[in-house]
């Protein structure tokens, strides 16, 4: 399993090309709305990405403070926050606005298309030089967050990753997970579920969402939304697991577990690591990472 994790996990290399193209996605941005940011989010960051996965990009519109040196001009994000009868009004005409940029002056761009109608806008092209399929949105706070969490969490344990990636690699090769779009289910869930069965070892291998947050500091208080997106940042202040359980015993309990699990019926928690009826709260998207 270490060895599968060696050769799909992403390389140096390929981590600072996906930091140059965001680079360049945040000077387009920033030639149009000076206060804005291009961050990286999903499989790039969290440390579960595969050599070839998509590039996931957040234009960061929310911007408390002016910087240093930056000008003002008619196209701010404030201008058109202001100018627009809803956030997400706004959000999909600068979205258009850099969609536009980006097919005309993106170096290497090709293929753009505005889905600036989906549940979450966004721009997706093709960066040629790279290879690279981007997805570029404006509003995607959560997976910032997110992303952060499963970066924390893949860095705790070295067993994280590896069956993490085994997993996805088996659910690919037997027609669990797809590339095309539909009713299938998805690397992200795979990996929570992977965190779920981890948290219920005996002793556990990771903690739970509630205990990362018991140790959150004050700088580390977030809400998002509606949303507590509170926990530890420091892997330094979250103690070293006691479990012992070699991978290949992980994998096979794995299997196990979710192969007599009713997933008509119930869903995962990893908050507070315990199985809830599927119309219970933490099941409804109002939990961060929370349940699948």
């Amino acid at each position: 399993m270490l060895l599968l994790l060696d050769e799909h996990q992403l390389t140096e290399e390929s981590l600072r090309l996906r930091y140059l193209v965001s680079s360049l996605m945040g000077d387009i941005a920033t030639a149009y709305f000076p206060e804005a940011t291009v961050q990286l989010y999903g499989s790039s960051v969290n440390s579960f990405g595969k050599m070839g996965c998509d590039l996931d990009l957040f234009l960061n519109l929310d911007i408390k403070e002016s910087k240093p040196g930056k000008t003002t001009s008619a196209y701010t994000a404030e201008f058109w926050m202001r100018r627009m009868s809803s956030g997400r009004l706004a959000q999909q005409k600068i979205l258009s606005v850099i969609g536009e940029c980006i097919e005309s002056f993106g170096p290497g761009c090709n293929e753009v298309q505005k889905i600036l109608n989906a549940r979450c806008p966004l721009i997706r092209f093709t960066h040629q030089s790279s290879g690279l399929q981007c997805d570029l949105t404006a509003d995607n706070k959560i997976a910032l967050i997110s992303s952060e969490l499963l970066y924390l969490y893949g860095n705790l344990d070295p067993r994280v990753r590896a069956l993490v990636f085994t997993l996805r690699c088996w659910a690919r090769v037997h027609g669990v997970t797809s590339y095309i779009s539909g009713h299938w289910i998805t690397n992200f869930s795979i990996t929570l579920m992977v965190l779920f069965f981890l948290q219920k070892r005996e002793p556990p291998v990771i903690p739970t969402l509630d205990q990362l947050k018991s140790l959150a500091g004050k700088n580390e208080k977030f809400i998002i939304d509606g949303q507590d997106c509170t926990f530890v940042r420091d892997l330094n202040k979250i103690g070293r697991s006691a479990n012992t359980e070699s991978l290949d015993k992980l994998l096979i309990e794995f299997l196990e577990f979710y192969g007599k699990f009713d997933f008509k019926t119930s869903c995962i928690d990893i908050r507070k690591v315990c199985i809830s009826c599927c119309s219970c709260d933490s099941c409804s998207g109002k939990s961060v990472g929370c349940a699948v």
